[in-house]
């Protein structure tokens, strides 16, 4: 946004070089004032994304009114500047901007930030829609997680069984907002759920006893290795005009055919560690990721 000409006393306005994202909405309160005129024109310039070497390509002044006496709100476009690139669609309040003509952004899994980036500004809003296509044969992996073990501060071993809780969980190789991974998530499960053969287990949490022994003064863990699938596939939003292409992007979900495996380690205890800790033995909260305890 680059100006406001004859802002309505009241009025609540954006700031001057608000930025307006693709899926996101700018808001800009008239008040009504009766049997008073009362015009405004926000100015808004149209710039194209760095990477494609930024710059202004349209420009367009929408004029927001209201109706004298019963204080409808109108918008009309004016002064348009570059209506080949830009498509500006006023509807009473309200207005719609999208590209001209229909256009096609492709980012490739070597970019994860920008892959992230893209579903975090766009699949969180309801304007998009966000779709994932299966692209290659699914792999059977395993994600390590901490499940047990702990601290032994005592000047004897600690032979014993103990108890593992390993929690397994759906993600992707992208950071995603909590609410935007919710629903790419979805969009995965929808997909794999769709396919015969193939099913969708998104958390799994398993207990059981594993039998270790930690040295005096060590730090001991079990680690179990999660059966998992990894779906690689393209995510397509679409949004007005545009479409983003998302290659090779990378969802993890639980796989219930294999079983669990469990693994135990130990290290001597820190100078810290040992300073801190009580003579006793302290558990591990399960978990914890293990380059945080080595």
């Amino acid at each position: 946004m680059s100006g406001v000409l004859n802002p309505g006393a009241g009025d609540a306005a954006p700031a001057i070089g608000s930025v307006i994202k693709p899926g996101q909405s700018l808001h800009y309160e008239k008040v009504f004032y009766f049997m008073s005129a009362n015009e405004t024109t926000v100015q808004l310039d149209f710039i194209k994304p760095a990477r494609d070497g930024g710059g202004k390509v349209a420009s367009a002044g929408v004029r927001l009114y209201t109706e004298t006496i019963v204080g409808t709100a109108h918008s009309l476009v004016d002064q348009f500047e570059g209506r080949d690139k830009v498509t500006v669609t006023p509807y009473f309040n309200q207005i719609s901007i999208s590209d001209a003509s229909p256009s096609t952004i492709t980012v490739s899994g070597a970019d994860a930030q920008a892959q992230a980036d893209v579903l975090n500004q766009l699949c969180g809003s309801t304007r998009a829609t966000c779709t994932f296509e299966q692209t290659k044969d699914r792999q059977q992996i395993r994600q390590k997680v901490v499940a047990g073990g702990g601290w032994n501060s005592q000047a004897v071993a600690r032979k014993q069984g103990y108890e593992a809780i390993a929690v397994a969980s759906a993600t992707t190789n992208l950071e995603l907002t909590a609410t935007v991974k919710v629903t790419v998530l979805k969009a995965v499960e929808t997909t794999i759920s769709a396919k015969a053969g193939q099913s969708w287990t998104s958390t799994k949490t398993v207990r059981d006893t594993v039998e270790m022994s930690i040295s005096p003064k060590h730090f001991g863990w079990i680690v179990a290795d999660m059966p998992m699938y990894r779906d690689t596939g393209t995510f397509t939003i679409k949004l007005g005009n545009t479409t983003w292409v998302l290659n090779d992007v990378k969802v993890d979900s639980v796989d219930n055919s294999r079983a669990v495996l469990y693994g135990t380690g130990e290290r001597p205890m820190t100078a810290e560690e040992l300073h801190y800790m009580p003579e006793e033995f302290v558990p591990v909260t399960p978990g914890t990721p293990l380059s945080a305890l080595k």
